[in-house]
């Protein structure tokens, strides 16, 4: 277990751990669960691994970030932010910066860590301070309004109906509004 730890790290550098059950997935099939679980146990007591939720990282394990690396976050976050709410699509902007699909996803995947950038359904990301605005901006309408349809959302934030969507179920999930048939209401606080 230790081993693909420290593979996975040296791997992926910039990942603050593995998801445990992929670590356990490296073990034999004939090793019992109690017994992978009960060495994972073992290890944090013993303080070679630390567990975070479903997370597991070796405890010195710090996440780098190399110069390259760095110049494409700060590159993604320019994009997002110059995006608004509209951003480009997935395999788009892997293809802007030059990078694959894959590499794309980890480098946003940090950015989300950091609480940077937010996904929303559709594999669309956009910058922090957006959708705190977009937030902001459908409370708002709420003062005057009881519902949101589609229709009145796109005209509120300027979107197109392939980010208006996304955007209405992302707000949603933040537990901002709910969906109610075709409409959406405020969540009461």
């Amino acid at each position: 277990l230790l081993k693909a730890l420290e593979d996975f790290h040296a791997q992926a550098p910039m990942r603050p751990g593995v998801q445990r059950a992929a670590l356990l997935g490296v073990l034999p099939p004939n090793v019992p669960t109690e017994i992978a679980e009960a060495t994972l146990a073992s290890m944090q007591a013993d303080g070679i691994i630390a567990l975070e939720g479903d997370q597991v990282r070796a405890k010195t394990h710090q996440p780098k970030i190399d110069e390259a690396t760095q110049r494409l976050l700060d590159r993604l976050l320019a994009d997002a932010q110059q995006a608004g709410l509209e951003p480009t699509a997935a395999r788009e902007w892997a293809e802007s910066i030059n990078v694959t699909l894959e590499r794309f996803r980890d480098l946003v995947a940090h950015l989300e860590r950091q609480s940077l950038l937010v996904r929303a359904p559709g594999e669309l990301w956009f910058d922090q301070a957006v959708v705190n605005k977009l937030k902001e901006e459908v409370v708002a309408y709420f003062h005057n309004h009881e519902t949101i349809d589609t229709q009145a959302y796109k005209s509120l934030i300027g979107t197109t109906r392939r980010t208006a969507m996304p955007l209405m179920e992302l707000l949603d999930e933040l537990r901002v509004t709910r969906r109610q048939g075709d409409l959406r209401v405020l969540v009461k606080k």
